[in-house]
């Protein structure tokens, strides 16, 4: 599950707009996964998406088995790494 947090700051009226026109960063992160999975592209399986009580949007996403980068890149050494970038 991948949060979007609502903003709530000086840009909480500019994030309300952005929901109102469906330009949410959540939203445009749902339609390019449903596109680019649906074209075939090795990406998460899109599952779901919706938003909490507080406005937080949730987009649920297919979990892939392995490690993440960030270990990766800290356990290599420097050829594994160029790979990596």
């Amino acid at each position: 599950v991948k949060t979007h947090h609502a903003a709530r700051g000086r840009r909480r009226l500019r994030e309300a707009r952005k929901r109102l026109f469906l330009r949410s960063p959540a939203r445009r992160e749902w339609r390019a996964l449903v596109a680019l999975f649906a074209a075939g592209v090795p990406v998460p399986r899109p599952f779901a998406r919706g938003r909490r009580a507080n406005g937080d949007e949730l987009v649920v996403l297919e979990r892939i088995a392995g490690r993440p980068l960030a270990d990766a890149f800290a356990a290599g050494d420097e050829p594994t790494r160029a790979g990596l970038v």
